[in-house]
């Protein structure tokens, strides 16, 4: 599963956005038509990822166990012979520092599904999943800020015009409802 062609990369890209929109439409449905909670939705999600991620962490281990290097390539062992441990063959963090960021980004991945979910009982799916769709610009904003990437002037001006056209189509200032608050867009 490891293709070294930047098209394959790229339409397995696009196969997690198509599923990540069915994701965000499945949910509207079921608000629609049961009557769950955006704390059940929550929970049935995860009990769905948790399952299907402990499949994928077996099948890892068990082909890097196998002699093959599991779904992800990794360098070799250390020059001069020496042999991976175990821990570095199924592939897992070594260094606390990659505990702690992995902690930051589950934390981060929950309050993103809860908080989208939340969003898709006041907005229409369309608005929900651009505004989603938005955080390719917030990681570049991210990536300067916090690792200190630099960032190219011709990359703000592309920035400014994507949340300038984002604003334009989710229009905060039209409300439909006089009682609506501010951000119900």
């Amino acid at each position: 599963m490891t293709g070294d062609s930047p098209l394959f990369a790229a339409a397995l890209v696009a196969s997690g956005s198509l599923c990540f929109s069915f994701m965000g439409l499945f949910v509207k449905l079921a608000e629609q038509h049961a009557a769950a909670t955006t704390f059940s939705l929550l929970a049935i999600r995860s009990l769905f990822g948790l399952a299907l991620n402990g499949l994928a962490i077996l099948a890892h281990v068990g082909a890097a166990a196998a002699g093959g290097s599991g779904f992800v390539s990794r360098p070799p062992a250390a020059a001069g012979g020496g042999k991976r441990s175990k821990r570095e063959r199924c592939g897992c963090p070594m260094s606390s520092r990659a505990w702690l960021w992995l902690s930051v980004r589950c934390i981060a991945g929950f309050a993103c599904v809860i908080l989208e979910y939340l969003a898709l009982q006041e907005l229409p799916l369309a608005i929900n999943t651009m505004i989603v769709y938005s955080s390719p610009a917030f990681i570049v904003i991210w990536a300067a800020l916090l690792l200190h990437e630099p960032i190219k002037p011709i990359v703000i001006c592309c920035l400014s015009v994507s949340m300038c056209g984002l604003v334009l189509i989710v229009r905060p200032w039209h409300h439909q409802d006089a009682v609506a608050q501010a951000w119900a867009f």
